[in-house]
């Protein structure tokens, strides 16, 4: 049942679903039984950086069973009693079960200092082996949670590549994610390429100061790279205040998306705070 249960966690899914199958299974584990379960920890569970994770003012019910369903995303102070509060939040420990009154804490050790814990109400009534059933599987669950972290940290880090060399470009090299590039990769097709300028840049920079060009810079930029993307068109560079724009689909979706930067260029030009 444990073997079984496991094999459900590894599953794709998102961490709503993760946290939501962790409990299905553990209530499935203690069938006929049927205990009030919730997931809970300090958000948020998962951070990019150690001194971010954790500093929640106060852990979070994350996922829930029975009469704590609807408790699900709210504080837990606002779901117990201040007393059970004081006493769940010192009882936690990873990778046991810690007791307090009747009910049951296991602690996910997960590798962060949020510390997620499973709740389950009158744990004490539980036999020895219902309650080793339960540890081993929470054990199993624990390295579901951290194969969600190592997923999310994979697609944060291709995300910030992704800032620098667009995922349209990867794909114009005919590979999948930038992990599979190689010194001296090209391809040989035909394309449109756009260049565009600021007109008046090099004066207008030399008035607004470092801070002042960094923000006309991001206005303009945010307000047309948008408007390229839409027309099937992906950023290769930023040279100062000029961009190089290729479309791949040629030279129409090229002049779509100069008519759309003009448009947008209007717009901001009636900006009297640009």
């Amino acid at each position: 049942k444990v073997i079984s249960a496991t094999g459900a966690l590894f599953a794709p899914r998102n961490l709503e679903q993760l946290l939501a199958g962790i409990l299905e299974q553990v209530a499935a584990l203690l069938v006929p039984r049927e205990h009030t379960i919730f997931f809970l920890a300090r958000p948020p569970l998962f951070a990019s950086t150690p001194d971010v994770a954790g500093e929640g003012p106060t852990p979070v019910v994350l996922a829930a069973t029975g009469r704590y369903a609807a408790h699900a995303g709210m504080p837990l102070d606002a779901v117990l009693e201040d007393a059970e509060l004081r006493a769940i939040e010192s009882a936690a420990r990873p990778g046991c079960w810690t007791f307090v009154g009747e009910h049951g804490l296991f602690g996910f050790d997960i590798g962060e200092p949020t510390l997620p814990a499973l709740f389950l109400e009158d744990a004490r009534a539980l036999t020895e082996w219902e309650r080793q059933t339960v540890a081993l599987f929470c054990s199993s669950a624990a390295m579901a949670l951290r194969n969600q972290r190592l997923y999310l940290e994979r697609e944060e880090l291709l995300a910030s590549f992704a800032r620098f060399v667009p995922q349209e470009f990867i794909t114009l090299l005919a590979r999948e994610d930038i992990r599979r590039l190689r010194l001296g990769d090209h391809q040989v097709r035909e394309l449109a390429v756009c260049f565009l300028d600021v007109e008046g840049f090099t004066a207008r920079s030399e008035a607004l100061g470092p801070a002042g060009v960094f923000a006309l810079l991001n206005r303009i930029f945010g307000a047309i790279g948008p408007v390229a993307t839409r027309h099937g068109g992906t950023i290769d560079k930023y040279m100062g205040d000029g961009v190089m724009v290729l479309f791949p689909g040629g030279a129409a979706d090229a002049v779509r998306a100069a008519v759309g930067i003009q448009e947008a260029i209007q717009a901001l030009n009636a900006d009297p705070d640009l």
